[in-house]
């Protein structure tokens, strides 16, 4: 369909494209400062200074604010996150990464931390400077653990500290093999599998130029007990896991015709049906602060450590032994719970440990989770709340037509009663909190037939009536520029902060229990109802010439809301005449059971049958869209769905561009794939699926269109290997295509991310214009 003219269509000033990354810094800058950047000590917040820069120390009781350190003391270091001491007198600082490996992997990355005395303003370095690979406050005084070349240690700091003074607890730590205390590959990529209780963490918005991959990834699988005299870990043991292994060029000096020689890097990468890491879960007695260096050891190891043991939990009838933790929480300091999910991701056991003593422990089962098809919790949804003999948690509940819907359920450990809590046609992202006194559990939330959206809610957790269900936020004076809402919260609810992501520019707020029972009088929950799942990003002009219909790194993760974001398209939009596209197709979650199980083993097929049909409805309905000029583009498994649509007889997409696309999912990581395909030892039909999923089976679909394939050759998320399947299945085929190599780059392509613009940008360029020459000869004709 032809555009409208531009003149017609004007809307403010549009972006140059050479003013792109100046104004881009900007705009991230500000929404750094903007971002949810405030954490609770009890009843102070930790928060930057809002007028001044800096660490100041909010008083939730007196509304009096103490200054912690200065801007320019903040400066003098590349702090990329801060946390402080259960006492309030220091504060860890993380620095900016360093890389083990070429790949810049999370489970690789190191950190150099520093420690800040409020009392002296001094600095301190934590082990001398020495890079970790992870270290926290403990729950009480002034202890740090830490993590160094795969095992845990445990220091007290008394003015400052040094390697001597630390206590190692654990000696089984080797590279690339053993990990304690923290991931190994396939928990650290794979997010959905483990992450440990979010109670103090700091959280920061991170660039990405391909949005669909930011995702919160785990960097330490330890946690202290609530009083700090022990702490539970998970050790990972990849002795058995397949190794991939990759080339690493090196540094290449400019201008140079011969630089650093080139080597082979491996990294332990377990596919679907392969050998997974074993995960065990250890709880050890920390030592006191005035307690001598061997407190613990005997013949250089800890007595004091206690193995949980949870194999033999779960479901009977499983064959395969295989199993995951997907998270472990203090109930008290001396009850623990543990969720086990089993390899095949059907069945998930809850799992009570009492710690009767130092060096003894009993397990049992409280609840056992089944379902039909493999489905993994995201690691907000897996939260727990403890109050008394309840235990409140997220689980499906039945909802007439869409089939289930994630719900609030309160079970009583002791006689295992389940109650549903809430109920109703909104999905429940995470319980924040529960006022055991005052009867109300607090919640993240979608409203009502708005799956898009996101806001607080509160619910009175005795009885189970619609009328209990209380929105905190939806309305508020600034609803229609807050609509998406996350939140932190005090244990009980009293206070909290209100993080407005979007639409409109971030920013943060508290609340104060009088201001939410004022607030709270005359609240009732909105329902919205909204007839396309989609969202648009134009440009200036609001000419489209281009449609990015793009697919996302998993596929029950929702990519319409309504939070702000910063990212390739938005770069397109703000810089070309360009109207972007995102759908959320079948498999993603907020939209019923139904709606999500339905794309299991259709992996590939259903999503793709979706965004065609609606890149095709739009073309034909939506006047400002020219149909002969749309593309696709998509990242790891983005990238796959954007390869599998373009190759589709009924693609209307001129040409597209994949970026790490998966290939072969025999060949991807086994969480996974396994979710989406099953386990494929299980049956047969579950082998059919991986082959008929295979994108390089499908290449002659891409003759005569355009396709555009980049990787980067230290990729450790989607190794390189599946764009070599692909660029080998298009060469056997004599199909001509474009592809780009960047050498040792991760997925992300995070040392080359303006080239990739500018690649991604020129190709489509091109595209459209031999679209407009191809239009005109058939005019002429």
């Amino acid at each position: 369909m032809s555009a409208p003219d531009r003149k017609n269509y004007s809307k403010g000033t549009k972006v140059v494209e050479e003013e792109w990354d100046a104004d881009e810094k900007m705009m991230m800058k500000f929404l750094k400062v903007n971002a949810p950047n405030s954490v609770f000590y009890a009843l102070h917040i930790l928060m930057v200074d809002p007028t001044h820069g800096g660490l100041v120390l909010f008083d939730l009781g007196t509304g009096q604010m103490s200054h912690v350190m200065s801007n320019r003391t903040l400066r003098q270091i590349p702090v990329v996150a801060f946390t402080m001491s259960a006492d309030l007198s220091y504060v860890l600082l993380k620095h900016e990464s360093q890389s083990t490996g070429a790949a810049q992997q999370q489970h690789q990355l190191t950190h150099e931390y520093s420690i800040f005395s409020v009392k002296d303003e001094r600095f301190y370095s934590l082990m001398k400077g020495t890079p970790l690979q992870y270290a926290t406050w403990n729950s009480a005084g002034t202890d740090i653990i830490f993590v160094l070349e795969n095992d845990i240690h445990f220091t007290h700091i008394d003015g400052g500290s040094s390697a001597d003074q630390a206590v190692r607890l654990t000696f089984t730590g080797q590279t690339n093999t053993v990990y304690n205390g923290i991931p190994d590959y396939l928990y650290a990529s794979n997010n959905q599998i483990f992450f440990p209780s979010r109670k103090r963490v700091k959280g920061f918005l991170k660039r990405s130029q391909f949005p669909e991959e930011i995702h919160l990834t785990p960097e330490h699988a330890l946690i202290p007990s609530p009083n700090g005299t022990k702490v539970v870990f998970l050790a990972f043991n990849d002795s058995e896991v397949l190794e991939t292994i990759y080339v690493r060029y090196g540094d290449i000096p400019s201008g140079a015709s011969v630089g650093e020689s080139p080597s082979l890097a491996s990294f332990r990468f377990p596919t679907a049906g392969e050998m997974n890491p074993t995960v065990s879960v250890y709880v050890v007695q920390l030592p006191t602060a005035d307690a001598s260096k061997d407190w613990n050891l005997v013949d250089g190891r800890p007595s004091k450590i206690t193995q949980l043991d949870v194999r033999d939990f779960g479901n009977p009838e499983e064959e395969e032994e295989d199993f995951y933790i997907i998270q472990v929480e203090w109930v008290t300091e001396t009850e623990l719970l543990i969720q086990k999910m089993s390899r095949t991701q059907k069945v998930t056991s809850y799992i009570l440990c009492t710690l009767p003593s130092e060096t003894s422990a009993s397990c049992s089962e409280v609840a056992v989770k089944r379902t039909s098809v493999p489905s993994m919790p995201r690691p907000e949804e897996r939260h727990t709340v403890s109050a008394g003999d309840d235990i409140f948690a997220l689980a499906q509940v039945m909802d007439r037509d869409d089939g289930a819907y994630q719900h609030i359920v309160r079970r009583n450990r002791k006689n295992g009663k389940a109650t549903p809590i809430t109920f109703g046609k909104m999905d429940v992202r995470e319980i924040l909190a529960v006022d055991s006194a005052a009867g109300y559990a607090y919640f993240l939330a979608s409203t009502r037939d708005a799956p898009e959206t996101q806001h607080l809610f509160r619910v009175q957790n005795l009885e189970f009536f619609e009328d209990l269900v209380e929105c905190v936020t939806c309305q508020h004076s600034d609803v229609s520029n807050c609509s998406f809402v996350s939140a932190s919260l005090t244990a009980t609810g009293k206070y909290f902060i209100k993080h407005c992501l979007g639409p409109r520019a971030p920013y943060s707020t508290s609340l104060s229990g009088d201001a939410l029972e004022s607030l709270m009088e005359e609240l009732a929950l909105p329902t919205n109802a909204v007839e396309a799942h989609g969202n648009f990003s134009c440009g200036p002009t609001l000419r489209s010439q281009l449609e990015r219909i793009g697919g996302k790194s998993d596929p029950t993760e929702r990519s319409v809301t309504t939070a702000m974001r910063m990212d390739l398209a938005t770069f397109l939009s703000a810089t070309r005449d360009v109207l972007t596209v995102a759908i959320d197709a079948r498999g993603t979650k907020g939209r019923g059971r139904n709606f999500q199980d339905s794309f299991f083993g259709n992996i590939g097929n259903a999503d793709v049958e979706d965004i065609i049909h609606v890149a095709t409805h739009l073309s034909r309905t939506v006047s400002i869209i020219d149909g002969d000029n749309m593309v696709i583009l998509g990242l790891g498994y983005g990238g796959y769905v954007a390869t599998m649509a373009l190759a589709r007889a009924s693609s209307p997409f001129a040409c597209g561009a994949a970026v790490a696309p998966i290939t072969t999912f025999s060949l991807y990581n086994s969480a996974f794939s396994e979710r989406h395909l099953g386990y494929p030892l299980e049956s047969k039909a579950n082998q059919r699926r991986y082959l008929a999923t295979d994108v390089s089976l499908q290449v002659e679909g891409l003759r005569e269109k355009p396709f555009l394939l980049i990787h980067g050759s230290a990729d450790e998320t989607v190794p390189l290997r599946h764009s070599m399947l692909l660029s080998a299945a298009l060469t056997d085929k004599a199909i001509p295509f474009r592809q780009v190599v960047y050498p040792d780059q991760p997925h992300e392509l995070s040392g080359v991310l303006d080239h990739a613009d500018d690649l991604l940008a020129e190709f489509f360029d091109e595209c459209f214009q031999e679209w407009s020459i191809k239009r005109e000869a058939l005019k002429d004709d």
